[in-house]
């Protein structure tokens, strides 16, 4: 990735270096976005996983406060947070 290095060198590109979560799955991933949690705390370790979230989420949080919520998402999404597909 030389080139790469040379443009961030250059400054006509930036590297920025992140902290994922793991395991870097998709449904694992969407229940760490959505509740915050780490997957050894939410549960969900593989995509396989299949049931609805149980940990407080931020579509709970928004509901609670009398707000809706609406998402253009991966069927995983409504399969953690509105019914288990």
């Amino acid at each position: 990735m030389g080139f790469l290095g040379h443009l961030v060198e250059s400054r006509l590109a930036s590297l920025y270096r992140i902290i994922g979560e793991l395991p870097s799955m998709s449904r694992p991933m969407y229940e760490t976005i959505h509740t915050g949690l780490p997957s050894s705390e939410h549960g969900i370790v593989a995509n396989s996983a299949v049931r609805l979230s149980t940990k407080p989420n931020i579509f709970q949080a928004v509901k609670s406060a009398a707000k809706v919520t609406a998402a253009v998402a991966y069927y995983w999404v409504s399969g953690l947070y509105n019914r288990a597909l």
